[in-house]
C-alpha cells in the first residue's frame, strides 16, 4: 500500500467517525428547533456565503473611500500649486513657499494621511481575510462542516 492510498483511508476513516456524529448533532439540534435537519443545514450554508459577500462589500466601501481620498489630494494638490504661483513662485516650488503655508497644501497633507490609513487598512484586511471570504462564497458547506465539527468536539 502507497502512502497515497493510506491517506486517503486515513481521511476516509475520520470522514466516517465525524458524519455520524455531525448528523445527529444536526438532528438533534432539529429536534430543539422542531424544524427539519435540511433546512438548517441550507441556513447554514446561506449564512456562510452571506459572511463571504459582506466581507468582498466592505473592502470595496475602503477601496471607494481610497479613490475618493486619491481624488481630492490630486484636487487640492492642484490648487496648492496655484497657491504657489500666486505667491511668487514659479512653476515649480519655490524655497520660501511651505506646503503648510497654503490652506491646500494642509488638506494635501491630512487627506494623504487619512487615504494612507484607509490604504494600510484595507490591504491588511484583505491579504488576512481574503482566502476564508472567497472560500465562503465559493464553498459554504465547509465552513458548515467545520461548524459542526467544532460542536461535536
Amino acid at each position: 500500500m502507497n502512502d497515497t492510498t493510506q491517506v486517503i483511508t486515513e481521511a476516509e476513516r475520520i470522514i466516517d467517525k465525524y458524519s455520524e456524529k455531525a448528523y445527529d448533532a444536526i438532528e438533534g439540534l432539529a429536534e430543539q428547533l422542531k424544524i427539519p435537519a435540511e433546512h438548517i443545514y441550507q441556513v447554514l450554508t446561506k449564512q456562510y456565503a452571506i459572511e463571504g459577500i459582506s466581507f468582498f462589500i466592505i473592502v470595496s466601501i475602503f477601496i471607494i473611500l481610497m479613490l475618493i481620498g486619491y481624488k481630492n489630494i490630486i484636487k487640492h494638490y492642484k490648487l496648492y500649486k496655484k497657491d504657489c504661483k500666486e505667491a511668487g513662485g514659479k512653476d515649480k516650488y519655490d524655497d520660501s513657499y511651505d506646503i503648510g503655508d497654503s490652506p491646500n497644501g494642509v488638506v494635501v497633507i491630512i487627506i494623504s494621511i487619512i487615504t494612507g490609513i484607509i490604504f494600510v487598512i484595507t490591504a491588511s484586511f484583505f491579504g488576512a481575510y481574503f482566502y476564508e471570504n472567497f472560500t465562503k462564497i465559493i464553498n459554504p458547506e465547509y465552513w458548515v462542516i467545520q461548524e459542526i465539527l467544532e460542536t461535536i468536539k
